[in-house]
């Protein structure tokens, strides 16, 4: 899949530098453009003084040209190899237009939660921002877990709003760090045809029993982490799906480069593999006081991903859960292969995710 989000996201880079110029630096927020936040999940000790609040997001300018719009669009689905006429797929235009945006850097972007404005660093050259603010933990009120919500401070005379969410959770317990594309959601991603389909003009679907068994896990006092493969410009379309199939609502770590780190020289890994462990490895540092049950699927890298996670975290590790997925090598040499070195015990494979997640 990591082949084919890359050379997508490639595509739609290369036709946007047509008709456009570089990403615009300012600091404030122009009428043009967009902020997407995206969900965080953090640990609150009310013993402690202060909490960490962390704030995530994407700036970036759509392109509203209709015109302009629709000539990229059919690039897109031509290039994509998607069957004739996708481009004027109601569905296909909702999911790939965010692939035509601008990102926008050196934006500053300030977030009001309560009657406290929090200044964030300037975005960077992917328009991206990511920030760790202090509050006092007593001017959060409330139970846990909860969702606090905040907004974008926008410019004077701009009355849009651009609003995020926060989980305030405990800081000890248990959590769940789980993909989505043939884990919760059906995509097939080894069949190219099937996964672009499945991606771009079908309504996304869940597999089977997940939701259930992921509430269930929820009931239990479980916190939710899903890290893809994914482009972030399925943000958007994957939040939709989770909320809408049931599935624990939770943080969202999506993929932003198209560029594979191994080209760069510092790892020689595919890029979706280096983007997994490095969101899998924040998360566990900021959760320092939960342990972790990892649930992926055998379509491509997770169980290869999910043993260094184990192998580096031994202690912190409860389970490793690997989903059948189609067309994927199930052979008994493969698993032996990756979890040479961990306890049999620490994983297993399944097909029905009852009893497999009853934990």
């Amino acid at each position: 899949m990591k082949r084919y989000f890359s050379s997508l996201l490639l595509l739609a880079l290369s036709l946007s530098l047509l008709i456009g110029a570089p990403p615009v630096q300012g600091s404030d927020l122009d009428d043009d453009e967009d902020i997407l936040f995206y969900r965080s999940v953090v640990p609150l000790d009310r013993e402690a003084q202060n909490c960490s609040l962390v704030f995530r997001g994407w700036v970036y300018e759509p392109e509203r040209s209709s015109l302009i719009r629709r000539i990229l669009l059919r690039g897109v689905a031509k290039g994509l190899g998607l069957p004739s006429g996708s481009a004027t797929d109601e569905m296909f235009r909702s999911r790939a237009e965010m692939f035509l945006v601008d990102s926008e850097r050196g934006e500053r972007v300030e977030v009001q939660l309560g009657a406290t404005v929090h200044p964030l660093p300037k975005t960077r050259s992917n328009g991206s921002f990511h920030a760790i603010k202090q509050v006092n933990s007593s001017s959060l009120p409330g139970a846990l877990p909860q969702w606090i919500r905040y907004r974008a401070k926008t410019p004077p005379g701009d009355s849009r709003r651009f609003e995020g969410e926060l989980q305030l959770v405990e800081p000890e317990g248990i959590g769940v760090i789980s993909d989505i594309d043939d884990t919760i959601k059906q995509t097939v991603v080894l069949d190219r045809s099937e996964m672009l389909k499945n991606t771009f003009l079908r309504p996304f679907k869940a597999v089977s029993g997940m939701s259930v068994a992921y509430q269930d896990l929820a009931s239990k006092g479980a916190i939710f982490h899903y890290v893809s493969g994914s482009p972030r410009q399925l943000y958007p379309s994957l939040v939709s799906f989770l909320d809408e199939s049931g599935f624990p609502r939770g943080e969202l770590h999506l993929k932003s480069s198209i560029w594979s780190k191994g080209k760069r020289g510092r790892d020689d890994r595919s890029s979706t593999q280096v983007h997994k462990i490095e969101s899998i490895s924040r998360v566990m540092a900021l959760h320092s006081g939960r342990n972790y049950i990892l649930i992926g699927d055998s379509g491509e890298h997770d169980p290869d991903i999910y043993a260094e996670i184990a192998r580096r975290h031994p202690k912190r590790i409860l389970k490793i859960l690997i989903r059948r997925a189609p067309h994927a090598d199930e052979s008994p040499e493969r698993y032996a292969e990756v979890f040479k070195d961990l306890p049999s015990e620490l994983w297993s494979v399944f097909t029905e995710p009852m009893p497999a997640l009853d934990i």
